[in-house]
Order: C-alpha cells, then structure tokens, then sequence
C-alpha cells in the first residue's frame, strides 16, 4: 500500500483559479474569432502573421464601414479589451499566491524548462497532484490522454489519434510545452534568469530535454505534419519533469518515475518488481550501473538511483 497526500482546500482553491483562467483564455478566443468573422463578412481580412498586435486594433478602428457596424466593431472591441484586462489581472493573482504558498520552490524549479510557464508549471504541480498514485508510467501518459487509441476487431487492427482522456488539462500543457521546444535547443533571457534560481544539476536536466525533444521533432516531421507532431512528442518531457519537484530530496522520487527515466532512453528495460524489495533493489544497482557507464547522462540520475537503493537496503 502507498501512501499518497490528499489535496486540501489551498490546492483546491489554486485548481479552481486555474481552471477559470482556462474558462477565461477561451471566452477570449471566442471573442477574437467573432470579430474577425464580423469583418470577413464586410469583406475585410486581416493579412498579417499575427491578429491581434496594437497596430491590427488600430486598422480596425479606422475600417471605412457604416455607422452601425462601427457601434458594433466598438462593442466587440471592448469587450475584447476587458477580457484581455480581466486575463492579465488573474496572471497577475496566480503569480501572487505562487509566491506566498507552498509551491514556490517547485514552481522555480518547473519553469526553468523551456516551454513550462507560470500557469503550466501551476497546472502540473495541482492537477497531477501525487504521482505515487500510478503504478507505472503507461499509467501516468494515459491520465494524460496522450496514448493513441486502438481499435481491434477479428482480422484488423487500426489505430487513431489520441485518447484524449484523463486530464486534459495537463494534456494541454504539455502538448503546448512540446509545441515550443520544436526549434533547436536554445534558452531566451527569461529562461536565462529564471535557470539562474535553481541548481547547476536542473540547468542539466533542462538541457537534456530539449536535446532530446529536438531529436524526437526532427523523426517525427519526417512521417507527420506539424500539428500531429505536437502530440506524438508531447509524452516525452513527462519523466524528466515529474523528477523536478523531488531534487531537493529524491529519495521521495517514486520508482514508477525513475522507470519512466530509464524506459525512455528506449533501452531494454523490464518493469522494477514491485512485489518484493530485494529484486526491486536489484534492479535499481543495474540501472545504476548502465547509467554509470553512460558519461553523458546527468549527475542527478546518479544520486537518485543511489539514494532509492540506499532506501531499500536500510528498509
């Protein structure tokens, strides 16, 4: 049996924050497709890269259209205006209570990856909760809704997008975090400050990710579009930040995270026995010693390894 924590009325309440965030980015976006299908049928359309800059707000607002459709550009228009204040407002509040909660410390070190902000880094920590509560790491990619389904019948088999299941909202988050990590490795002068909050073995960590991501998006173009290629990675980054929030001690890492390390690598790997602590103590000095005589992994696979076997030897 495993122990797991139970979230309280703090973590529940940041969810709900979160989630109305979420209700909020969408009302937005509603808001700005409205417009544009208002002016796609006045035979107006916008040409540029982006929608929605400062100089687009004011090319609508100087359209040669009638008196009405003015009144009308001008209600759309503020209510897009509010909703963008009313977005910013909610940031600015998460961003407050990050700072004065218990997650500030995991926070720190979740937006240090490229790709994981503020509200992304928020969305793991409290909708994943206790990653102890999965079995495996299959488990964990399946909460995600990032497996792709599979239909069967008696001579046939056929396969299909994503499941979509589970938590959609950390699905999104990641889909989002790998979206950004599609182009080289390479860090901005916000990840650069914000790397320089946490320890040299996260900066590691950080780095392997998005070489490795970046290797997977360059197989994946190859065979998907774009789009498609988005999700096939998303799952990808999941070990690598799901063992972020336990540097500090990671002898609390769970074993069904140090497996989902270890199995993407795409070595041969077996499950790690959970129905006796002698084999399952075996199995971690034998992913210690091939992670040993891989110079270029990270230090810190190292030190977890060694204090988990450390943990079941004193047990």
């Amino acid at each position: 049996m495993t122990t797991i924590n139970i979230p309280d009325e703090e973590q529940e309440a940041i969810r709900s924050m979160l989630h109305c965030r979420e209700d909020l980015r969408e009302t937005l976006s509603r808001s700005k497709q409205q417009i544009l299908t208002c002016l796609l049928t006045r035979g107006f359309q916008c040409t540029g890269k982006s929608h929605w800059t400062k100089m687009i707000h004011t090319w609508v607002r100087a359209l040669p259209v009638t008196e009405m459709d003015q009144i009308t550009l001008h209600i759309y228009l503020c209510e897009l205006e509010r909703l963008e204040q009313e977005v910013f407002r909610h940031e600015v509040d998460l961003a407050e209570v990050t700072n004065q909660g218990r997650c500030q410390e995991p926070v720190k070190v979740l937006i240090a990856f490229r790709g994981i902000s503020l509200v992304s880094a928020l969305t793991l920590i409290f909708e994943l909760g206790d990653t102890r509560q999965f079995a495996h790491p299959r488990q964990l990619i399946a909460f995600l809704g990032l497996v792709p389904s599979k239909h069967n019948s008696v001579n046939r088999a056929k396969r299909d997008g994503t499941t979509k299941t589970g938590n959609v909202h950390v699905g999104n988050a990641m889909i989002s975090a790998a979206r950004k990590c599609a182009r080289p490795p390479r860090c901005s002068w916000v990840l650069i400050e914000w790397q320089q909050a946490v320890s040299a073995e996260v900066v590691s960590i950080t780095w392997k990710s998005q070489h490795r991501l970046d290797k997977c998006f360059q197989g994946v173009f190859q065979t998907k579009p774009r789009c498609g290629a988005d999700t096939a990675v998303a799952h990808e980054p999941v070990g690598l930040l799901c063992i972020a929030p336990y540097l500090k001690n990671p002898s609390t890492l769970p074993l069904c995270v140090i497996e989902s390390c270890l199995m993407g690598k795409r070595w041969t790997w077996q499950e790690a026995p959970r129905n006796s602590p002698a084999l399952t103590c075996i199995w971690l000095m034998n992913a210690r010693e091939k992670i040993s005589a891989t110079p270029q992994e990270p230090e810190i696979m190292r030190i977890v390894l060694q204090d988990k076997i450390h943990e079941y030897q004193t047990d």
